[in-house]
């Protein structure tokens, strides 16, 4: 737990049940009434979109788990027409062809961190499909692998995977021998009904990879509320190392191993800064930048971005 935690809980806390918090009487880092969240936000983005004039992240002076008030009992309306910088549609082939290159270099340490053999994989949450694609193409030969978001039609970027709407997702019930999800879990209030989704699809004694943004990262110091990682409203909650982990733990999953990431999010970040899109500038900067990010987060112990790697009970 951080000293600057320690300090928000020393001084005013609320609990769960104080100024909307109540989803969250079952933290994930405890049981019912555990989490203490201090009665001052960390960060507060004014004019954000959707129908709230600003949004705030507290966090708990416990385990440091954070969440996004006022609560989105429908955080899809978020992302209609995929136009949030989460589905990337709109990069051009420089900045296309970066991402390539640097997923895939990603996806084939993912597989052998996870030392899947080939089966079944269930991508929750694919966004734009690049990622979904380097899973695709690292997975050993004969794998199946199925790409599943909110909208009815695929992402266009997406190639050679099967694309299954959230809503049909049944269809993958207990079929899938590993399910990732990249980034995608923050972006729910309700984290315990979230992972049960996930948990639906894995067979028993499957692979589930879970990857968030660290709420821990010390660059949240440097930025602000224009560090990338609150990216408000969008992401509604921020996990710790033990927030996640407990969160896993507590569905009964057995936790095999825990990576740090380093996510290059500092262009993004200081995109935000200035007041402007993303963009390949940005992307060129966030590579840049991406040393110093790395030298930053070794020295700290605290990465931009937290995984798991767990398995489902037989």
């Amino acid at each position: 737990m951080s000293a600057s935690l320690s300090s928000d809980c020393s001084m005013d806390e609320m609990t769960p049940h104080d100024t909307g918090l109540s989803p969250y009487a079952q933290c994930p880092s405890g049981t019912p009434g555990e989490c203490r969240f201090s009665a001052f936000p960390e960060v507060t983005e004014p004019d954000v979109p959707g129908p709230y004039n600003d949004c705030s992240v507290f966090r708990c002076g416990r385990c440091g788990h954070g969440v996004s008030r006022p609560a989105m009992p429908n955080v899809g309306v978020l992302y209609e027409g995929r136009e949030s910088q989460d589905y990337q549609g709109k990069d051009g082939a420089v900045a296309t062809f970066i991402k390539k290159t640097a997923f895939l270099r990603q996806t084939k340490k993912l597989m052998a961190q996870t030392r899947f053999c080939g089966g079944v994989i269930a991508d929750f949450g694919c966004g734009s499909g690049l990622y979904t694609n380097a899973i695709a193409a690292a997975a050993p030969a004969g794998s199946q692998v199925h790409a599943l978001d909110f909208f009815e039609d695929p992402p266009e970027l997406l190639e050679n995977v099967t694309y299954v709407p959230f809503e049909q997702k049944e269809r993958l019930a207990g079929s899938a021998d590993l399910v990732t999800c990249f980034h995608a879990v923050e972006h729910d209030d309700n984290p315990q009904a979230f992972l049960a989704r996930l948990l639906e699809m894995l067979k028993p004694g499957g692979t589930l990879v879970i990857e968030v943004p660290n709420a821990n990262c010390g660059w949240r110091k440097v930025f602000g509320r224009f560090w990338d990682n609150w990216y408000l409203p969008y992401h509604r909650l921020h996990f710790t190392r033990g927030s996640l982990r407990a969160l896993l733990e507590q569905a009964g999953m057995t936790v095999q191993s825990e990576h740090a990431n380093h996510v290059p999010v500092m262009g993004r970040s200081v995109a935000r800064l200035l007041g402007q899109p993303n963009s390949l500038i940005f992307v060129g900067l966030s590579a840049a930048l991406q040393p110093l990010q790395w030298i930053g987060e070794v020295l700290t112990g605290e990465p931009s971005a937290l995984r798991i790697i767990a398995r489902k009970p037989d």
